[in-house]
């Protein structure tokens, strides 16, 4: 199969689906007596209670207010989720700018390739719809 970018690899690893894989780790830390606290949020680390052993932090975009570090840059990635692609058994790295990937996994197929220097975290049709389009096999293939 050949797509609508140049130049490209594609990579035969190990790959976990988190929408499965996700759940059976919270199930078990759960069962092993671990609790979950969604959208706590802090003004800084030092707000966190001493009392646990481990915080896990999720900080993204927020993290340089979070540990006060002007020098951290906020980096915007966009994915889309799209139904599964046949024929596409190993994920596929694009090399043409800008980046682009395509993930395969049981259900369904994830495409990215964002990364620019923003804090907006609003989804961008407009490049959803450029990976969606490169990602097409080529004319002279189909």
């Amino acid at each position: 199969m050949s797509y609508s970018f140049k130049s490209g690899f594609s990579l035969r690893v190990p790959l976990m689906d988190t929408t499965i894989y996700l759940d059976y780790l919270a199930a078990r830390f759960r069962k092993a007596g671990g609790e979950i606290h969604a959208n706590v949020r802090f003004e800084k680390l030092e707000d966190v209670d001493r009392k646990f052993d481990l915080v896990i932090n999720c900080a993204g975009i927020g993290a340089r207010e979070l540990v006060r570090d002007a020098d951290l840059e906020p980096h915007r990635g966009q994915v889309a989720i799209v139904p599964r692609i046949e024929g596409l058994s190993c994920a596929i790295v694009c090399d043409d700018a800008p980046l682009m990937y395509a993930i395969p996994r049981t259900n369904d197929c994830v495409f990215g390739g964002t990364n620019e220097l923003s804090d907006n975290s609003a989804a961008d049709p407009a490049t959803t719809s450029a990976n969606c389009r490169r990602m097409q096999p080529s004319a002279e293939h189909r």
